[in-house]
């Protein structure tokens, strides 16, 4: 029953998606659905206080849709490391295809799934939701592309901006880039010292890419 409830997810997630481009659902339901979930949304709503994050009541025809404004940069030294400790990620892919990659992870004792749309400019359309651990952890093991993707992430605030420090482990070892998500795409920034070269349009840096080209082949 609970694996189920991940599948439910999943094709509410692509209904969301298919109303939002003025398509036929691919899933409906007959009344009202309440899902208590844990929506993380990567763009401006959420610092709007929207309360599109926590519990939500969704009703038949309301597409929840989060923007994903992104930069990604290449980390030059080592002069990061005090500021932050890391959190372990574990994360595999259902999905690679550019156009939409869907992602299963677990960070903490906690599982989500992710529907993300192709990347354009550093921007793209993103839903997340939190499913059962016990059916990300199945989901990883048994049906996502191999190998896995594993890595710390460190959380590191530097004058209002928040930067996200991914250092890769397994098959990616030796690979450290640094994201920072903006509220819009001309949003001005400061770059920390340890900041290298931009890598935000080279697909080679893409985690869901880093699957069949690890960073320790190229």
């Amino acid at each position: 029953m609970v694996f189920g409830y991940s599948v439910y997810i999943f094709l509410k997630i692509f209904s969301e998606m298919s109303l939002s481009n003025g398509e036929n659902p691919v899933f409906s339901a007959d009344q009202d659905l309440i899902l208590l979930f844990d929506l993380r949304v990567k763009s401006s709503y959420e610092r709007k206080d929207s309360g599109i994050s926590g519990t939500g009541v969704f009703k038949k025809g309301e597409p929840v849709m989060g923007l994903e404004i992104e930069r990604k940069f290449l980390v030059k030294d080592d002069s990061w490391r005090s500021q932050a400790k890391g959190t372990k990620y574990r994360q595999g892919y259902l999905n690679r295809d550019k156009e939409r990659t869907v992602r299963v992870r677990t960070i903490q004792g906690k599982g989500f799934l992710a529907v993300k749309g192709m990347t354009k400019e550093g921007t793209r359309v993103e839903y997340e939701y939190q499913i059962p651990l016990a059916d990300a952890e199945t989901l990883l093991q048994e049906i996502c592309e191999k190998p896995l993707i594993e890595k710390n992430r460190y959380k590191i605030t530097i004058g209002g901006i928040t930067w996200e420090v991914d250092e890769f482990f397994g098959e990616n070892e030796g690979l450290i880039v640094a994201e920072v998500e903006l509220d819009n795409k001309a949003q001005v920034f400061d770059k920390p010292v340890w900041i290298g070269e931009e890598v935000t349009e080279d697909p080679r840096y893409f985690n869901s890419n880093l699957i069949k080209h690890p960073h320790s082949k190229w």
